[in-house]
């Protein structure tokens, strides 16, 4: 009796150990996945941001056609792919001034090729769209000429390295009374316009 006892332990013991060898490499794999996915998470921004720059950065591009106000479609010449370019320093006033700036866009720009400069924290916004400061084979600016003609107003919710100019066209346009700053107040800009204009009136006052 105690023979089979002795023989039915050592095989349960063994079992067990080799179940547990097998959760515990299954553990292992699990965890070793786990933290693979969260490598792979952490890094991809980083190789994103890297690829956009060599692809990118002061690269020649074609110009396939305005989205909307703010954004364009531009061609790659070397891949022929179409990738959305939102415009820094520009933001749409309100739908009507939206459809005008998209409309003087592609009378712009139609035909012509593109330089693009990227900012070297950031190049893409939350909706995957480029972010970047564009100009004409000539070295035209776009962004000053839109805030400049009143089309669109200067879009203050992130620094770049060329906002002084953006900042510069919108002042002239306000004093001209340009496009929707004919008729546009500081009470009918965006929340984020608004709340940046009462902040700088709060600070003037101190």
């Amino acid at each position: 009796m105690s023979g089979s006892i002795s023989k039915w332990d050592a095989a349960t013991v063994a079992s067990r150990l080799r179940n547990r060898r097998r959760w515990r490499i299954t553990f292992w794999i699990a965890l070793g996945l786990i933290l693979l996915s969260s490598l792979s998470d952490h890094l991809w921004p980083h190789h994103q941001y890297e690829d956009d720059w060599m692809r990118f950065d002061g690269r020649q591009v074609s110009f396939a056609g305005a989205i909307n106000g703010e954004t364009i479609g531009i061609d790659e010449i070397a891949r022929g792919e179409i990738t959305r370019v939102r415009l820094l320093g520009v933001a749409s006033f309100n739908d009507q001034w939206d459809r005008r700036s998209a409309q003087r866009l592609d009378a712009l720009l139609a035909g012509r090729k593109l330089t693009l400069l990227l900012e070297p924290t950031q190049t893409r916004d939350h909706d995957g769209r480029l972010l970047a400061y564009v100009f004409t084979e000539d070295s035209e600016a776009i962004s000053p000429q839109l805030v400049g003609e009143g089309l669109a107003i200067d879009d203050r919710r992130m620094p770049f390295a060329f906002h002084g100019s953006v900042d510069q066209a919108e002042s002239v346009a306000r004093r001209k009374h340009l496009g929707l700053w004919a008729t546009a107040n500081w009470r009918m800009m965006p929340p984020w316009r608004e709340a940046w204009f009462e902040q700088r009136m709060h600070q003037a006052e101190e």
